[in-house]
């Protein structure tokens, strides 16, 4: 029963990003890695497909330049979120970091982690997120996104 609760969780989740994205060909999340126990879940987009209202509730300047980084961490097995520290990085095909500083948010039975970046033109990036779970190893996901500035 649980699993069920937490998947509606997700399901829940990713349907406000598919709401969010509706008639843009990077609907969904982009990706999944999977670090013992915890589904780390990811995406990145840029503010301005988002609502002005969901904006404005995380305090989320909706702008061309501005690209959100959304992580979720799940625990594999009962599928209920997992709360860690998150910490991350995106550095350009030019080695330019960009140091990520993420926010928690928890609404209901969900836990997730944005950070917002700035960009001002076409580019390629590779992220690296170090997670450090309250119990465990911490881990790093990396992943390569190209970002655009959305006129």
């Amino acid at each position: 029963m649980n699993t069920i609760i937490g998947s509606r969780s997700i399901c829940r989740i990713l349907a406000l990003l598919c709401c969010v994205f509706s008639g843009f060909a990077t609907a969904a999340p982009q990706g999944e890695e999977v670090f013992g126990d915890t589904r780390l879940l990811y995406s990145v987009f840029n503010s301005t497909f988002l609502s002005p209202e969901i904006a404005q509730q995380y305090n989320i300047k909706r702008s061309a330049n501005e690209v959100v980084i959304n992580i979720t961490l799940l625990d594999k097995n009962t599928g209920k979120p997992v709360a860690a520290k998150v910490e991350g990085a995106a550095k350009n095909l030019m080695q330019q970091v960009k140091p990520l500083k993420f926010r928690e948010i928890r609404e209901q039975d969900a836990v997730y982690y944005l950070a917002v970046m700035r960009t001002t033109e076409r580019e390629v990036f590779h992220f690296a997120i170090k997670v450090t779970p309250p119990t465990g190893a911490p881990f790093e996901a990396k992943f390569t996104q190209e970002l655009f500035v959305n006129p």
